[in-house]
């Protein structure tokens, strides 16, 4: 089977040593296994883009790599993406579609909020609880209906009140990094959230204080989803 990888990286690391490295360790043959049986994958062409590209395509283009109509504004705009993740929170600024200025990347990422979720947790007298069952929590369950750590099978604290006073402190120190960060441009039209956690922080706040402010679907897997729609992109232009 002969594949295209369309993939990305930071745009700390995007350059063409971190390019070369990539593209030479996946071009040729690859012999993986699915579901027992052994296959051999031919990886012909590697195409690496920004990593905050990935979610502007996504929003650009439909799943088989098609500019969607009332997406394609986006094409022409200057474009903040900030990519919130497990270790790091990344603000880069898109114009045309090409990587711009400004732009950061900061050790801040959501693993900052789970730690001192255990820590609020911690000194109200709750014990047992990690990060790792933190970020559980968040994603399972319903914040109208609060939190809670089940720390056995017969025991459940709430923590309602401390996971709401670390989220909102984390998502004032997001909102005025992003702020600091682009407070010398005002061409700025349109602001996507994307990441693994970006729907942690508070939203309502992050349109308030950015009227152009919009969390993508999926934000989870948006980076992936705009390099698989980038690659189709690619093929349908090769077969007009």
């Amino acid at each position: 089977m002969e594949v295209i990888v369309s993939t990305g990286v930071p745009t700390d690391d995007f350059n063409d040593a971190a390019i070369k490295d990539i593209t030479t360790a996946l071009l040729g043959d690859h012999n993986i296994v699915v579901n027992g049986d052994s296959l051999n994958i031919r990886v012909k062409e590697v195409h690496v883009n920004p990593q905050p590209v990935g979610t502007a395509y996504n929003e650009v283009l439909d799943i088989e790599g098609f500019i969607k109509e009332e997406q394609a504004s986006l094409l022409e705009e200057q474009v903040v993406v900030v990519d919130i993740g497990g270790g790091t929170l990344l603000i880069d600024t898109l114009k045309n579609m090409n990587l711009s200025n400004p732009r950061t990347q900061k050790p801040t990422g959501v693993y900052d909020l789970y730690d001192r979720i255990v820590n609020l947790v911690t000194e109200s007298g709750i014990k047992g609880i990690t990060s790792y069952e933190v970020e559980r929590i968040l994603r399972e369950a319903n914040p109208k209906e609060g939190y809670f750590f089940k720390s056995n099978k017969n025991e459940s604290f709430p923590i309602t009140d401390q996971v709401n006073k670390a989220i909102t402190k984390y998502s004032r120190e997001v909102l005025n990094t992003i702020n600091t960060t682009i407070k010398a441009t005002l061409r700025n039209d349109t602001m996507l959230f994307t990441g693994g956690r970006s729907n942690v922080i508070r939203q309502e706040d992050a349109r308030a204080q950015f009227k152009f402010a919009r969390f993508v679907e999926d934000s989870e897997i948006a980076n992936a989803l705009g390099f698989y729609k980038f690659a189709k992109a690619m093929v349908a232009a090769r077969s007009e």
